[in-house]
Parts: structure tokens; sequence; C-alpha cells
């Protein structure tokens, strides 16, 4: 289990806040990341055995990931979940979420894009709402609370971006 969540505009201090509001869900480590209008954050849990320490956030200098869930696909090697999630993405673009193997939630930013997905079956939980223009989203409801104003849950099975809106994968 991990903690993610982000906003789609400008942060006047939100991500710190919903973050905050879910520290339980990955007590370890924090990791922020900025860029072009998409903030997103994670919050590790590093719980050993075959899981890797900052195996929920990702970012290649042009692109970042975080990510709330396991990813099970032979590719995986020598990478994390959050690299193999940046991988497919890099590769397969919009239909990435469609190739995964596993159970997740997570979030891409993409040059001021952000693109957000849940694993065909719903098993990790993702919520969004809107808050004077802006998308935020968060692994649990409780963290938008305040900040977006219809909190909404993210329909398993889907990937989001504001230019494609609301696409069923599968």
């Amino acid at each position: 289990m991990a903690g993610i969540a982000g906003i789609q505009g400008i942060d006047i201090g939100e991500l710190e806040r919903m973050l905050e509001r879910i520290k339980y869900r990955g007590p370890h480590e924090t990791w922020i990341n900025r860029e072009s209008q998409v903030n997103l954050g994670c919050l590790e849990l590093n719980v050993g055995g075959d899981s890797r320490a900052v195996s929920h956030y990702a970012s290649d200098g042009k692109r970042a990931v975080v990510l709330d869930g396991r990813v099970y696909n032979p590719e995986k090697v020598d990478m994390s979940d959050a690299e193999v999630v940046l991988y497919f993405y890099n590769k397969f673009g919009a239909r990435f979420a469609g190739k995964l193997d596993g159970d997740f939630a997570c979030a891409i930013s993409d040059n001021g894009n952000l693109i957000l997905a849940r694993d065909w079956a719903g098993i990790k939980p993702l919520y969004y709402g809107h808050s004077n223009g802006r998308l935020c989203f968060a692994s649990e409801a409780k963290a938008l609370v305040g900040i977006a104003g219809d909190v909404r849950e993210f329909p398993p099975g889907y990937i989001y971006s504001r230019e494609l809106g609301f696409q069923k994968y599968r």
C-alpha cells in the first residue's frame, strides 16, 4: 500500500494537506514532483520482502509517475513497480494501462498533462474532484474533503486525461 495525491493546476499548499491526511498509507517517505502545472505526491510504504524501496514513484526527467499498487508483468526484470508503469506509458502512450498486469491506481505527469488510471477490478482506490478549475486526486476521499467540492470515485478500468476524457480500457 502507498498513498498518492496530486493536482493539475497551481498548488497553493493543498497537496501537502492531502498527503498529511493519508500519511498512514506510507509513513516511510514522502516524494513530491512538481512540473508544468502538474503536482504529484507519493507516500512510500516500505514493507520489505520483495518490495523495493522507492517502488511507488519514478521519474525519467521528462515524465513522472506515482503509484499505489503492484505490477507483475514479466518485463519488470530489475525495475520498480513505478518504473514499469513509466516504461509501459513511454512505450504505449494512453494504452499503457491495458498492458499492465497488476492492481494499481496511478498518475502520470507528462509535459503538463495529467493521466490517471485504475486497475480494471478496482482493487486500489482512487478518488478525484475539482477545485477552481483544477483537477485533484488522491488514494482516499477524505484527502480531498474541503479541497475539492465534487469528490467522486475514479471508475475501475478507466484512464483519464483532459485530452481524452474518461476512456475504458481492456
